[in-house]
């Protein structure tokens, strides 16, 4: 909401700037061209849904596509401005889905059911670089389906012998 309601006051005060720019017969068709040009530049609030949708049906995840967005526009938008200037810009959408997909990937690693703890205990296993291999491999195992925390000690186990 409060993303949605800064742009509204951008957008206005844009307007508001067109308009006094106006008064000037010289700057007439300069003024309204770039007018025209930057009411382009404003997205729907609900343009990431399709592409939310999308990436979550490919990932195999089930999300409340409205919800979910809403939750997390704000820090997606901050996160597609660093490398996007204009949301009319073509690689707009690619680079929403970049932030996105990665998002639903980092969001996943707070469900998985192993810590590094159980690593250490239940495979006797002594802390290092194994351990962090072990870690990634468990997140893909877990990615591809095996939620449990006994699976996922048994795929490890076999990655260790």
């Amino acid at each position: 909401m409060q993303t949605l309601l800064i742009q509204g006051e951008e957008f206005f005060k844009g307007i508001r700037r067109e308009l006094e720019s106006l008064k000037t017969e010289e700057f007439k068709e300069v003024v309204l061209e770039q007018w025209r040009e930057s009411k382009n530049m404003i997205r729907q609030p609900d343009s990431l849904d399709n592409v939310l949708h999308i990436v979550a049906l490919e990932m195999g995840r089930t999300v409340d596509v409205g919800n979910y967005r809403k939750k997390n526009e704000s820090r997606w938008l901050e996160r597609i401005r660093h490398n996007i200037i204009s949301p009319q810009d073509p690689n707009f959408d690619l680079e929403a889905r970049y932030v996105i997909e990665r998002h639903l990937l980092i969001e996943s690693i707070g469900n998985l059911p192993i810590t590094v703890e159980d690593l250490l205990e239940e495979l006797e296993i002594p802390p290092g670089e194994q351990v962090g291999d072990l870690m990634l491999k468990a997140l893909g195992h877990f990615i591809l389906g095996i939620n449990s925390k006994s699976g996922l000690l048994k795929e490890l186990r076999k990655e260790i012998q």
